[in-house]
């Protein structure tokens, strides 16, 4: 199948696809000006498991190509995926992401990490649901990072959109203290100011259930903000 059109970008032809189980490979026409440029992605039973972009492959090459518009995209069906594998993202993961920065930026370069430390230090407590890195000024707002126990994923578009509501409502006040929190239908929200440059700031946001202890949120915040200051994870 081929697409083409003005305004339509990759994450766009990967949307419309999302619900196909068969293997698949696209071929999306890159318009950069003077030089068109290729991108392939392979998706395998709502995995992403290969991308292809110039010179990149994998993670990076589909971060480059997701927000491109482009000319025309070929949809391939495929009797079986190919052997070489070089990541494996679940397409809705893809969409999740994309979503949040395109409201605010142009740039692809939120994490969502599920294993590592930000993963084991968030497993060792109990009723603690998510945790995310907010990069806010008052002309924008971006998801940097974010993690969602297992047991919340089909609620982490609600939560993410959440945690970015509260940070961009608290910006005056954390003008005057570095931390606060909200409470809403059982859910905590902990918010603390965790760096500054020019007029960005950025924010740890923990979000939880009302019966985990204040004094535990601020022991794991601390933890989390470390950890996700040092780790050079990729999603």
């Amino acid at each position: 199948m081929e697409a083409s059109g003005n305004g339509i970008y990759t994450i766009d032809i990967i949307q419309s696809l999302q619900m196909a189980d068969e293997p698949l490979s696209i071929v999306v026409v890159v318009d950069e000006g003077e030089k068109d440029r290729i991108g392939r992605i392979y998706i395998d039973g709502r995995n992403i498991y290969h991308v292809e972009f110039e010179n990149l492959e994998g993670t990076i090459a589909l971060k480059r190509l997701l927000d491109k518009p482009i000319k025309k995209a070929y949809i391939v069906r495929m009797d079986r995926p190919i052997s070489y594998r070089t990541m494996n993202v679940e397409v809705d993961e893809a969409l999740f992401l994309a979503t949040f920065d395109r409201k605010s930026t142009g740039d692809f370069h939120t994490r969502f990490i599920y294993l590592d430390r930000v993963a084991q230090e968030m497993d060792k407590e109990e009723g603690v649901i998510a945790f995310f890195i907010v990069n806010a000024s008052d002309k924008s707002d971006v998801l940097e990072m974010a993690y969602v126990k297992n047991g919340y994923m089909e609620s982490r578009i609600k939560l993410g959109t959440r945690a970015m509501d509260i940070v961009r409502r608290g910006l005056k006040l954390a003008e005057e203290c570095n931390s606060f929190v909200c409470e809403k239908n059982g859910i905590v929200y902990y918010v603390k100011k965790v760096g500054q440059e020019g007029d960005v700031m950025r924010f740890g946001v923990l979000i939880g259930l009302s019966i985990v202890p204040m004094d535990v949120m601020k022991l794991l915040m601390e933890r989390l903000v470390n950890v996700a200051d040092t780790d050079d994870v990729d999603w």
